[in-house]
């Protein structure tokens, strides 16, 4: 949903990627289902998405928690509590990569 990376590119963004594969994912371990990736496309600074893309088994599940229409950044949906071991903590542990960078 949003813009993909060349999409963001052709709009003027120094658009900067933060991927997460499904195995890095608890969640998905557990469950041996560790095809597919988290990945954000971001302004050079700041936290807003302006896409993401979710590849995988039950991927829809994690559209709703994203909540690009509210404006929300990864640093609101990192400060948000998430039951463990679930699909949404693989957003949450992207989210973490995109903070330690």
């Amino acid at each position: 949903m949003g813009l993909t990376e060349s999409e963001a590119r052709a709009n003027g963004w120094q658009a900067r990627v933060v991927r997460l594969s499904r195995q890095a994912i608890d969640r998905a371990q557990t469950e041996g289902d560790l095809e597919g990736c988290i990945k954000f496309i971001l302004p050079p600074k700041g936290d807003t998405i302006l896409g993401a893309h979710l590849v995988g088994a039950r991927a829809g599940e994690l559209l709703g928690e994203l909540a690009m229409q509210q404006r929300l950044g990864l640093q609101d949906a990192l400060a948000t509590l998430h039951a463990y071991p679930t699909l949404s903590v693989g957003l949450q542990q992207a989210d973490c990569a995109w903070y330690l960078d």
